[in-house]
This record gives C-alpha cells, sequence and structure tokens, in this order.
C-alpha cells in the first residue's frame, strides 16, 4: 500500500513539474524571449526553474501538440514559426469562434465577470499610457482569456486562447522585426481599447447576436492590422512579394 502511494506521489509531482515547466515556455515564448525558430535547450531552461530535464521534455510535447513548438528530426525543438498564410487562415477560425464567445458570454456572463472586464479596461488605459509594450501584450491576452472564460465552457476557451497564441508568434516572427512597431503599437492599442470597451458595452446590455458582432469585428480588425503590418514588413525585407499580398 506504501509503495502504490509513493507511486501515484511520484507521478503528481512529475505531473506538477511538467505543469511548472510548460507555464515557463509558456511565458518566455508569449513575451519573446523565445522567438520563432529559436532552439529549445532542455537542460538550461530545467536549470533555469530548478527541476530535472524529463519535465521540461515533457512539456516540450506538450507544447509541440498545441502547435507552439515543432520538433525537427536530428535537429531538435524549436519554438515555431508561423507564416503569414496559416495566420490569415486561423483569423478566418478565430473570428468565427469569437461570434460564438460573444454571444455564449452575452447569456451567460455574471455581475462579478463584467465587473472584472471592466476594471481590466482601466489597466489597459494605465498600461498603455506608460508605454510598457510587453504588459500591453499581455493584458490584451488576458482580456481574451477572461472573455472566453465567461462563456463557461472550459473546450472553447481553451481552443480560442490557443488560436491567440498561435497569432502572437505570427507577430514574434515577422510584424516585431518593425523598427516602427513599438509606436504603432502603443498608436493602435488606443483604438484596440476602446473597441473593447464597446464589447463590454454591449455585453452589458445582453443583446447576444450584437455582442457576437462586436466581438468578432474586434478580432477582425486585429486580422487587417496584421496584414497591414505583414505588408510593411515585406515591403522592408522583400518588395517583390509585397506587391502580391
Amino acid at each position: 500500500m506504501d509503495q502504490d502511494i509513493r507511486h501515484n506521489l511520484e507521478i503528481l509531482r512529475s505531473q506538477s513539474l511538467s505543469s511548472l515547466a510548460e507555464q515557463h515556455l509558456e511565458r518566455e515564448i508569449f513575451s519573446g524571449r523565445m522567438p520563432p525558430g529559436v532552439r529549445i535547450n532542455e537542460v538550461n531552461i530545467a536549470k533555469s526553474i530548478g527541476i530535472s530535464r524529463g519535465p521540461v521534455r515533457e512539456a516540450c510535447r506538450t507544447l509541440a501538440k498545441a502547435g507552439w513548438l515543432e520538433f525537427i528530426p536530428n535537429r531538435g525543438c524549436f519554438v515555431r514559426e508561423v507564416s503569414f498564410e496559416e495566420a490569415m487562415e486561423l483569423y478566418e477560425i478565430r473570428i468565427g469562434y469569437a461570434r460564438m464567445i460573444g454571444e455564449l458570454v452575452a447569456e451567460r456572463v455574471t455581475p462579478a465577470d463584467l465587473n472584472d472586464l471592466r476594471a481590466m479596461i482601466e489597466t489597459m488605459w494605465d498600461i498603455n499610457r506608460s508605454g510598457d509594450t510587453a504588459q500591453i501584450t499581455v493584458i490584451g491576452l488576458k482580456f481574451h482569456r477572461a472573455l472566453a472564460a465567461s462563456t463557461k465552457n472550459k473546450k472553447l476557451e481553451e481552443m480560442y486562447i490557443n488560436l491567440h497564441f498561435h497569432h502572437r508568434l505570427f507577430r514574434l516572427g515577422a510584424l516585431t522585426q518593425l523598427d516602427s512597431f513599438p509606436e504603432k503599437l502603443i498608436e493602435w492599442n488606443k483604438t484596440v481599447i476602446k473597441a473593447r470597451e464597446s464589447v463590454i458595452d454591449v455585453l452589458s446590455q445582453g443583446d447576444q447576436e450584437a455582442c457576437g458582432e462586436s466581438y468578432a469585428d474586434l478580432v477582425a480588425q486585429s486580422r487587417d492590422r496584421s496584414k497591414a503590418l505583414y505588408q510593411e514588413f515585406l515591403a522592408m525585407k522583400m518588395p517583390n512579394e509585397a506587391a502580391a499580398i
């Protein structure tokens, strides 16, 4: 019996360490400290967070299944690069999910959820005024995650946020290479925050269809901004290809 308990505790410990490593990798990738194309050094990561290499390897497998990382034979594990074409295809899916999320949230949101979302908007304004572009990205993820969580549908939340992560990889791979990106992000974020405020205003009225359209439009605007910035990136790196977009 004691042996069974020790075995079960070891499994739980391994799972928790794998989750710790996964969260660490997510933060490093999402922040841009591990940009697309970078090789994952399991030994260094394990040392940096004080665990063995095994949980890190398991975390890499999990993130590879989610599409964040990819294993290349005889080379190792790398942060995945998302192409413009793939990003646009994923936006089509994400816009559809956003419409569904808006409709469900309008039906299921609680007063506490609404208060949290409104408080988040105020935080967004404060962060944008500070010019902290890293935190602008982090609070944006929190907003989308909070809205998706308000559907009370865990599977939908998981699928939607994974799409958001993929779009972040796309931006990290190309858009943030532009010298003008930080300034553009701060300026455009003013429009983004106002659009998010509009989503919350519509949400508070309980109109499911209107809320679905409002949130889908917010994501469509994100797609259009990404496309415009990618054209600028191509014009700088590959002028002939930019004309074809």
